[in-house]
C-alpha cells in the first residue's frame, strides 16, 4: 500500500538551521511522525480526550519521545502522533502541534491530559482552542500523595 501523504510531519537534524523552523536552536533534533491511519483515528476520536506524555532519560543521547494519544471506543489510549526531540521547549511543541493541526484540521476537545509540564497545555491552547478540562495524569496526582504520611496530615 503506497502512502498518499508523507508520514513525516517535521524533521530537523542537529547542526543545521531550518528556514521552516526558525525558532529552533542549531543543535536541536526534531522528528515528528503521523501516518494516514493515525490521522483518521485522530479525526474520529479526537474530540473527547487528548493525552500527551514524554519519556525522560531513557537513552544516552537524551532524545525524548513525546506521544500524542486519544481515547478510543474501548477507553484505551491510541497513539496518533509521535515526536522525537532532544529537548522539551515551547517552540518545539508549537511546531509539532501546528503540523498535527495541518493534517487533522481544527479539533475542539473536551479534555486535555498531560503531566505537570505546563508547556504542553499552553501550546495546545495557543494552536487549538482551550479544552473544557485540563487533567493531570494519575501518576502525577498519586506521586505527591505518596509522599504525605498519615502523621503529616495530623499536624
Amino acid at each position: 500500500m503506497a502512502l498518499d501523504k508523507n508520514p513525516i510531519l517535521l524533521y530537523k537534524l542537529p547542526g543545521e538551521m531550518s528556514a521552516e523552523l526558525p525558532d529552533l536552536e542549531k543543535y536541536d533534533f526534531i522528528l515528528g511522525f503521523m501516518n494516514e491511519a493515525q490521522e483518521e483515528i485522530l479525526k474520529i476520536y479526537g474530540s473527547e480526550v487528548i493525552c500527551i506524555d514524554s519519556t525522560h532519560g531513557t537513552n544516552k543521547y537524551n532524545i525524548q519521545l513525546t506521544s500524542l494519544l486519544i481515547k478510543d471506543d474501548n477507553w484505551e489510549g491510541f497513539p496518533v502522533a509521535f515526536l522525537w526531540s532532544n529537548r522539551q521547549h515551547q517552540s518545539v511543541f508549537t511546531y509539532f502541534f501546528q503540523k498535527v493541526k495541518g493534517r487533522s484540521g481544527s479539533l475542539k476537545i473536551n479534555s486535555f491530559m498531560s503531566d505537570d509540564y505546563k508547556a504542553f497545555y499552553n501550546v495546545w491552547c495557543s494552536v487549538y482552542s482551550k479544552p473544557s478540562f485540563y487533567l493531570l495524569c494519575d501518576w502525577h496526582v498519586k506521586r505527591p500523595l505518596k509522599k504525605v504520611s498519615y502523621l503529616d496530615l495530623q499536624k
